[in-house]
């Protein structure tokens, strides 16, 4: 009989909150909270209040790496919310517990890098610092420039058009400059180059410090080809319609077609007077 009361109570403290709390086994309903408010009066024990600390800390760092290496701010005001949180710790757990534990954060990232990259981290001015974010964004670039070398190779390979291009609108010597890079024995290239309305470019091997070195706005590749009426067709291959880069190759093939409209009009001209 004691064995039989012992295994009773130990099956009454087994089972899950759920089922501890709601006899009836009925679906509890979801407890609604704010994640930026206090949760229903719900109090951190002091270990908690250490990986809490522990979780802003990371937070914090994270938000000053991405400022040390992208050279931008993400969510500042955050940044000073965590801060605040790591404050009230303090007030709750004792300033030596909450330097402790940002000390144990500081120790994990400092291992996962460099000293010399930490130390420009912690102690550099912002000098370096912006040092740091432009080699950081030059080889991102460099990396995004040879994807995009990959790309055009492929594309010409793929398509058997006359033309197709890669259109980078860049500034250049202080000014916003849309620049085509073309095959030189385009029927197209041509009737572009005389027009000077377009940067023209031959040169694939100049696409990469372009990209690297100046900034540019928007890109995308086009592919052009005769019909039979000699009229041209234009298409915007690895680009979604309705997409910002879909607008701009809109835009530049637009110029494109007013240049070859002129052109046409322009010998059509000139055939008529030969003719009287």
């Amino acid at each position: 009989m004691e064995m039989e009361n012992n295994r009773e109570r130990k099956n009454e403290g087994s089972g899950s909150p759920q089922e501890k709390g709601n006899p009836e086994n009925k679906t509890p309903s979801p407890v609604k909270y704010d994640e930026w408010e206090d949760v229903n009066n719900y109090v951190p024990i002091g270990q908690e209040v250490v990986l809490l600390v522990k979780h802003w800390y990371r937070w914090i760092l994270d938000e000053d790496w991405f400022r040390f290496i992208c050279g931008e701010s993400r969510r500042y005001s955050r940044w000073h919310f965590a801060w605040k949180r790591i404050s009230q710790a303090c007030a709750a757990i004792g300033d030596e517990a909450v330097d402790k534990a940002i000390e144990e954060v500081r120790q994990e990232v400092r291992n996962q890098m460099s000293a010399r990259l930490w130390d420009l981290f912690e102690n550099g001015t912002m000098e370096q610092w912006d040092a740091v974010a432009k080699e950081t964004w030059r080889g991102v670039n460099m990396e995004h420039a040879e994807k995009v070398l990959t790309l055009l190779e492929q594309l010409q390979k793929r398509f058997q058009g006359d033309f197709i291009a890669l259109v980078l609108s860049a500034r250049l010597d202080g000014k916003e400059q849309t620049v085509l890079f073309c095959p030189a024995d385009s029927e197209l290239n041509s009737v572009l180059q005389a027009s000077g309305k377009f940067g023209i470019e031959r040169d694939a091997s100049k696409i990469k410090p372009l990209m690297v070195d100046q900034e540019f706005s928007s890109m995308g590749f086009i592919q052009g080809t005769r019909q039979g009426d000699g009229d041209w067709r234009f298409e915007f291959p690895e680009s979604q319609p309705g997409s910002v880069g879909w607008v701009f190759l809109e835009v530049v093939v637009g110029k494109i077609q007013d240049l070859l409209h002129a052109r046409a009009a322009a010998i059509e001209n000139r055939e008529e007077a030969g003719a009287v």
